[in-house]
């Protein structure tokens, strides 16, 4: 697990301090030595311990040139100015000493800070308002109170939009066949999401071309082959259908999702309302679109 968790976390470090355009060599962040054990390459090693990385993917996700040439600490101290505390797992004070290692590169430290990015940048994405302004827009009679942190927006969000899809799916069909219907389960946690259908219910409901709500897998006991297929039908549309990588996680990492990945996927969850929200990707129809645009092609 932690070998999976390393590697999602790595990557999307190096997506968002390459701002989505990582250097071909760098995609793969390991090589593997004779003995077929895997190492991180050494310029990563390298643009970790000396900070490089973090100042690139905060100097990006603030878009502010002034985050360039810090140091650990400075990165540590900005994580601090906003709500965001770093420690590693047993408590210990994260150091420049700890974090400037190279040889070898004490790689728990770094991740204590890639995931203080992680939730950073969630935070910055995923606020509130805006929340609730996609959810009325898709649903304009909805009762949704402001929710009190990225977590439960990313949540909120997820339950909206399947919902949405339900609606949408019963106004094509009219008074039809309601037997056809999915049964979504709410997203009540992160863990509840490992089944792969209400991520697959979300990209079925932005991206109906890509992807069709009759692909998803839904039943009352999902089994890991049912998650597999759902989730890999997310994995797909991200790869075919998204400018850039977002899904930096196996689907078999979600299926079997431990705790400690939760990060990793409330990351992938908020670069997916970025780009199925606020910067929409072109596959976006957003509801009633589909008709405007067959009058509009006289269709």
């Amino acid at each position: 697990v932690f070998q999976a968790k390393q590697r999602a976390s790595v990557k999307w470090l190096l997506s968002k301090a390459y701002n989505n355009r990582v250097p071909e060599k760098l995609r793969e962040p390991y090589y593997r030595d004779h003995e077929e054990q895997e190492h991180l390459k050494p310029q990563i090693v390298h643009a970790l311990s000396n900070a490089e990385l973090y100042c690139l993917a905060l100097a990006n996700i603030y878009s502010d040139p002034n985050y360039h040439n810090q140091n650990h600490y400075g990165i540590l101290q900005a994580l601090a100015r906003k709500g965001v505390y770093v420690t590693e797992q047993n408590n210990t004070q994260l150091t420049e000493t700890i974090l400037i290692q190279n040889s070898p590169l004490k790689m728990s430290a770094h991740m204590a800070v890639i995931e203080g990015l992680m939730v950073l940048y969630a935070k910055e994405v995923v606020t509130g308002d805006r929340v609730v302004s996609a959810i009325r827009r898709f649903d304009p009679q909805a009762e949704v109170d402001v929710p009190s942190d990225h977590e439960k927006g990313l949540l909120l969000w997820i339950n909206h939009a399947s919902h949405a899809l339900i609606a949408k799916i019963q106004s094509e069909d009219g008074a039809g066949d309601k037997t056809r219907l999915p049964e979504l389960p709410a997203a009540k946690d992160f863990q509840s999401l490992c089944d792969g259908v209400g991520l697959a219910a979300v990209v079925a409901f932005y991206c109906p071309g890509e992807l069709n709500w009759m692909e998803i897998r839904v039943s009352k006991r999902p089994s890991v082959a049912d998650a597999l297929h759902n989730l890999s039908l997310v994995h797909a549309f991200c790869v075919k259908c998204l400018p850039y990588s977002i899904f930096h996680m196996q689907p078999e990492d979600v299926t079997y999702m431990r705790g400690s990945m939760k990060q990793n996927l409330v990351v992938f969850l908020a670069d997916m309302y970025n780009v199925l929200e606020i910067h929409p990707a072109k596959c976006v129809r957003y509801p009633g679109e589909e008709r405007a645009m067959q009058y509009l092609d006289g269709t």
